[in-house]
């Protein structure tokens, strides 16, 4: 029987990390994957990369999943990973931090963005009327702002087609999120950093256990 735990697994990263973790968890991922990986111009976005996947196997190891599933990591038309039928996870990073969450009982997306000043132009592109007014008026706009950003984003990912949906086709009623008066996901906010939002969507009416842990990855790598 499956558990219903929802775990997301989250770490600050350090660029000092990125020859360990290759050695690490390249091996572990399909050769096209660890490719990808290596041939990827930017170091920072290689780094957070394989920090997610660093994650990724960590959870996967929490939930006593066989590590040669990564072997099977593929992407669906829309660019959304994905293993296989025995559990479903999501990645996101933003600034130096990235975080992994995992469940074996519902499909889930997550996203996680660092607070910063934002465009005006996101304000019109991203978000209603309902919803530009509610930053508007918040007391802290930015924090405000960037909640209902993660929570669009993971509802997205959870969803699986990505930026092919319109957010503005997406509301919220409380904690149940909307998609043209159709598919609902349920949204849970993450308290990982102060200075990041992070929320995570998964399927509604489960009765979820949810557990956030903080991976220090440069002390796992250190002991392997």
């Amino acid at each position: 029987m499956k558990n219903n735990k929802i775990l997301t697994l989250y770490s600050l990263v350090s660029p000092d990390a990125f020859v360990r973790l290759c050695q690490t968890i390249l091996p572990l991922l399909p050769e096209v994957e660890a490719l990808k990986v290596l041939n990827t111009k930017r170091r920072e976005t290689a780094l957070l990369s394989l920090a997610g996947k660093f994650l990724l196997k960590e959870g996967m190891h929490r939930l006593d999943l066989d590590l040669s599933l990564l072997k099977q990591l593929h992407y669906n038309d829309h660019r959304r990973p994905i293993i296989g039928p025995e559990f479903d996870f999501n990645i996101s990073h933003s600034g130096s931090l990235v975080a992994c969450a995992l469940s074996q009982q519902t499909k889930i997306g997550l996203d996680i963005e660092k607070i910063k000043p934002y465009r005006d132009s996101h304000l019109h592109a991203f978000f209603d009327e309902r919803e530009r007014d509610l930053i508007a008026k918040a007391k802290d706009s930015l924090h405000t702002f960037y909640d209902l950003w993660t929570r669009k984003e993971a509802v997205l990912k959870a969803d699986g087609r990505g930026l092919t949906l319109a957010r503005k086709k997406l509301h919220f009623e409380g904690n149940l999120a909307i998609i043209e008066n159709d598919a609902q996901w349920e949204i849970h906010t993450l308290a990982i950093n102060e200075e990041y939002a992070a929320n995570v969507a998964i399927e509604p009416s489960y009765q979820s256990k949810f557990i956030l842990e903080e991976i220090k990855i440069d002390e796992k790598l250190s002991q392997l």
